[in-house]
């Protein structure tokens, strides 16, 4: 879902046996059962940059688009986010893959505030100088929710 210059990405487990045999897979798993924000990513223009700064291994992934052209991308700390929520995973999408929020011009929603619950400090050192629109609570480590902008006025999920 188009948010401005970000997206709302909704995942699902479709195949519970595929989902348990990677770490990301089981993540979802364990989240079924409800509607909840699970994990972040922050957009990249020099992973390795931010890898090398973080000490991250990179990978590489890709899919099918809805209209049949492959999107490509590398990430690094994924596992880290995974593990210690509300830490994001890196992301940069390869030269000549569509943005997945391409559309944004038509979306009518905007990403207002992502809330964060857990340690300032430590994400401030994970993210570096990003200026994000995060508001960070004291909790148990979570993403807590995101606040959106849309037609008719704020919501939060």
């Amino acid at each position: 879902m188009p948010l401005g210059d970000t997206y709302l990405e909704l995942i699902a487990v479709v195949d519970e046996a595929e989902a348990a045999a990677s770490a990301f897979g089981r993540w979802v798993l364990e989240a079924e059962g409800g509607f909840q924000p699970l994990g972040w990513a922050v957009r990249t223009d020099d992973l390795d940059a931010v890898a090398a700064r973080l000490r991250l291994t990179t990978a590489e992934g890709s899919r099918a688009a809805a209209d049949g052209t492959q999107l490509r991308w590398r990430y690094a700390g994924a596992a880290e986010a995974i593990a210690q929520p509300p830490l994001p995973f890196f992301i940069e999408w390869a030269p000549g893959s569509a943005f997945p929020g391409h559309r944004a011009e038509s979306s009518p929603y905007r990403l207002l505030e992502l809330r964060l619950a857990g340690d300032p400090v430590a994400l401030r050192r994970w993210l570096g100088n990003d200026d994000l629109p995060l508001r960070v609570v004291d909790g148990e480590p979570a993403v807590a929710g995101i606040v959106l902008a849309g037609p008719d006025g704020q919501f939060a999920l």
